[in-house]
């Protein structure tokens, strides 16, 4: 379910940023420059010895998407979808933003009018992906300004069939956040898809219909997670500046029924992530988790920092699921230039 810069392991002097604040472009800054170190006169610099990276398990996913291109409001987003299978180093670009967006016509059956800071003229912009359980389907929503307005679309696109890239479906209107241009989520079961623009909506894949519910989220809802039962939903929040961002979670009375999501006390913290025993739990490390697999067994975790030339740079790692992130180890072998993934 979802980076990187063109610098994707960030060193030397740089910018950490709570990842929490990356899509919505604010929060505290906190720069950090490597202290030097002294050596006697006449001794040899010393060697540094790299450490190599954990083993993965045979287990964590290998086929990644990732958005490339260029980020919008420094929230992940680009130009293009790609496919890359980590094991055989295959990168596939299986359809452009420019594309989906020519196939939507402004209307139910196509794009809605929203707003999105970062939008230039004529240059859609793909900000949200998410790959489907059983690996076959993509969810991408696309957003882009024309004579003056923005529009948002989702659509579906085949991954691994004949035609990769391929729509399988006509696009639909959707709402995106003025910062993170709605971000696409699939549960566990691949039945429900839900998406966040100024509100929260939940989209039956069944039958085509979408519930949009009263739960307002005007600056989109990083770490937007279904629980492995699909009974539950947790989203990030973030409104002010001044303001700590938490997470809210919300149940269904009946998980059939959209309508019926209730939402209680909001937790402290942003990029939770449910185990694959239904607890929902939080990082205690500065990634922030992203997506979960299909099984719910590991976690896709994200740090943020601005790089030295001013851009955005992020920085992906794994864990279990059952843990709380302090293990999280880099997440190797994926191809610089995504400015998001997901598995």
């Amino acid at each position: 379910m979802l980076v990187a810069a063109a610098t994707l392991v960030v060193t030397a002097c740089t910018t950490q940023i709570d990842d929490a604040t990356v899509g919505a472009g604010v929060g505290t800054i906190t720069t950090t420059t490597p202290a030097a170190t002294a050596r006697p006169a006449g001794t040899s610099p010393t060697t540094s010895t790299s450490v190599a990276p954990e083993p993965e398990p045979a287990d964590l996913p290998q086929v990644i998407i990732g958005i490339s291109g260029t980020a919008a409001n420094r929230a992940p987003s680009g130009t293009a979808l790609v496919r890359y299978d980590r094991a055989t180093g295959e990168q596939v670009e299986l359809v452009t933003a420019s594309d989906l967006a020519a196939l939507a016509p402004v209307g139910p059956l196509g794009a809605t009018e929203t707003t999105m800071a970062g939008v230039s003229d004529g240059e859609p912009l793909i900000t949200g992906a998410d790959l489907s359980p059983d690996g076959e389907r993509i969810a991408v929503t696309v957003v882009w300004t024309t004579q003056g307005r923005t529009l948002a679309t989702l659509v579906m696109v085949d991954a691994i069939g004949g035609s990769p890239g391929q729509v399988l479906s006509p696009p639909m209107a959707v709402e995106a956040s003025p910062v993170s241009g709605g971000t696409p989520t699939f549960s566990h079961d691949g039945s429900k898809l839900a998406t966040v623009g100024a509100t929260l909506s939940i989209w039956s894949l069944d039958s085509g219909q979408v519930t949009t519910t009263d739960i307002f989220t005007p600056y989109g809802a990083p770490s937007l997670a279904w629980s492995p039962d699909g009974t539950s939903l947790s989203w990030g929040n973030h409104f002010e500046r001044t303001m700590t961002p938490t997470s809210s979670v919300g149940r269904f009375a009946d998980p059939a029924r959209p309508s019926t999501l209730t939402v209680g006390d909001p937790r402290e913290g942003t990029g939770l992530w449910w185990g694959a025993d239904g607890e929902l739990r939080e990082p205690a490390g500065p990634a922030r988790a992203v997506d979960t697999d299909a099984t719910s067994a590991w976690v896709l975790g994200r740090h943020g920092a601005t790089t030295e030339d001013g851009g955005v740079g992020y920085q992906y790692f794994w864990w279990p699921s059952g843990g709380d992130g302090s293990d999280a180890a880099p997440l190797a072998e994926f191809p610089p230039g995504f400015y998001a993934l997901s598995w």
